[in-house]
C-alpha cells in the first residue's frame, strides 16, 4: 500500500509539480527522488504510526527547510531504495507530496547501506534512541516563544492545538527549582503540572519546598494551598453571589488550569468591593423596601445570636426531646427533629425575647 494512502485523496492537478521549486541539496549531500523510495516492511522494526503523528512530522519537516533533519537509511535496489531507518520520515513526506506541497521527485538526503544491513539498522536506531526528557521538550517550545514565534505559529508547525502549546509553554517555564525536580525524578509531569496555576517563581519554589518536606510523603494539598494563594475558585459561594458577568465587567481576571477543571478568581479585591456592595445592597431593601427593623450579614453577628445556638430544652415536646437524646445528633431523624424545633421555636414571642434578638 502507498506510504500516504491511508490519509484523504486530494486533488493535485497533473503537471504541475514542475512549478514548486525543490531546495537545491546541501553540498556532498547524497539523496534520492522521494518518487523512487519505498518503505522498508520487514526491515522496519517500527511498524506502526498514527494519522497525528505522521501529519505533526510532515508539518515539521515542512517548516524545517522541505527536508527531514536526518538523512533515511536506504539500500540500493536496482534504480529505487528501500528504507530501513526513517520510514515514518517517508511516509510524512509522501503525505506532503499528496498536498501538493513538494514535488513527486523531491530530493531526499539519504545514506546508503547494504541491503542486509537495513533491519539491524533499524533496530539499532529504534533500540539506542535516547528519549528526549519532558523538561527538555517543554523548554525548546519555550525557546520558539521566545524567539517571537506565538502560540498559534507553534502549533501549526508542530500540527499541535493550541491548548497543547499553552500547556508545553507553561511547563516550560516554571521555576528552575521545579524543572529540576522534575529531571531528578523528586515529582513526576503530574505534580509539575499543578504548578502551571501560578506563575510566581518564588511562590513555586516555597510550594516545591512545602512538597518535599516530608520524607517519603509528597504534601499536594500543602503545595496547592501555597499556589492558589487566597484567591477564590469560581464555585465558591462568594463567586456564586457576586455572579460571573459583574465580576468581569468591573475588569476582574479569571486563572483557568490548563490540566483540569479548576478557574480561580485573580483579582480579590474587585471580587471583595463587590460582593461588599452587593451585600450592602441587600440590607438596604430589607430595611426599605421590605419593612425589617434591620438587617445584618451572618458575618458581621456574634455567634450567640443564632437560632441553633439557643439553649431549646424548655420548648421541646417529650417526642423531640426522646429523639435527640437517642444516637448521634448528625443522625437524619435528630438533624430533622432539630430543624423543625428550631423553626417553631424562631416563631415563638417568648423564645424570640428569651434570644435577646
Amino acid at each position: 500500500m502507498d506510504a500516504a494512502a491511508e490519509f484523504e485523496e486530494d486533488v493535485w492537478p497533473k503537471g504541475a509539480d514542475a512549478a514548486l521549486e525543490a531546495p537545491p541539496p546541501l553540498p556532498d549531500e547524497p539523496t534520492m527522488p522521494l518518487d523512487k523510495l519505498d518503505e522498508g516492511g520487514d526491515d522496519n522494526v517500527r511498524s506502526s504510526a498514527s494519522k497525528a503523528e505522521i501529519e505533526a512530522l510532515m508539518l515539521s519537516i515542512m517548516h524545517t527547510g522541505r527536508r527531514p533533519l536526518q538523512p533515511l537509511v536506504v539500500a540500493r535496489i536496482g534504480d529505487r531504495a528501500r528504507v530501513g531507518a526513517g520510514n515514518r520520515r517517508l511516509r510524512a513526506l509522501k503525505l506532503a507530496q499528496k498536498r501538493g506541497l513538494i514535488p513527486k521527485d523531491h530530493p531526499v538526503p539519504v545514506r546508503f547501506a547494504a541491503e542486509d544491513e537495513l533491519y539491524e539498522i533499524s533496530l539499532t536506531e529504534n533500540v539506542m534512541r535516547v528519549q528526549l526528557h519532558p523538561v527538555d521538550e517543554f523548554e525548546a517550545f519555550s525557546h520558539l516563544r521566545d524567539e517571537g514565534l506565538s502560540v498559534a505559529q507553534i502549533a501549526d508547525r508542530f500540527g499541535l492545538k493550541e491548548l497543547a502549546v499553552r500547556q508545553r509553554l507553561a511547563l516550560g517555564t516554571l521555576a528552575p527549582e521545579v524543572r529540576k525536580a522534575w529531571r531528578d525524578g523528586r515529582i513526576g509531569q503530574e505534580q509539575a503540572q499543578a504548578f502551571t496555576i501560578c506563575d510566581d517563581a518564588d511562590v513555586q519554589r516555597q510550594a516545591l519546598k512545602a512538597g518535599l518536606a516530608s520524607k517519603g510523603h509528597y504534601n499536594h494539598y500543602e503545595v496547592n494551598r501555597i499556589l492558589r494563594a487566597d484567591r477564590d475558585p469560581v464555585t465558591s459561594g462568594r463567586f456564586a453571589f457576586v455572579g460571573r458577568d459583574a465580576y468581569l465587567a468591573a475588569g476582574g481576571a479569571l486563572r483557568e488550569d490548563l490540566f483540569g477543571d479548576i478557574v480561580l478568581v485573580e483579582d480579590r479585591e474587585i471580587l471583595m468591593r463587590l460582593y461588599a456592595d452587593k451585600i450592602a445592597a441587600v440590607k438596604r431593601e430589607l430595611v426599605t423596601v421590605q419593612g425589617w427593623a434591620f438587617a445584618e450579614h451572618r458575618d458581621d453577628v456574634e455567634r450567640s445570636f443564632s437560632w441553633s445556638t439557643l439553649p431549646l430544652d424548655r420548648w421541646m415536646t417529650p417526642e423531640e426531646r426522646a429523639i435527640l437524646s437517642k444516637g448521634s445528633p448528625h443522625a437524619p431523624a435528630a438533624w430533622n427533629t432539630r430543624r423543625e424545633l428550631i423553626a417553631r421555636v424562631a416563631q415563638d414571642p417568648e423564645a424570640r425575647a428569651a434570644s435577646g434578638v
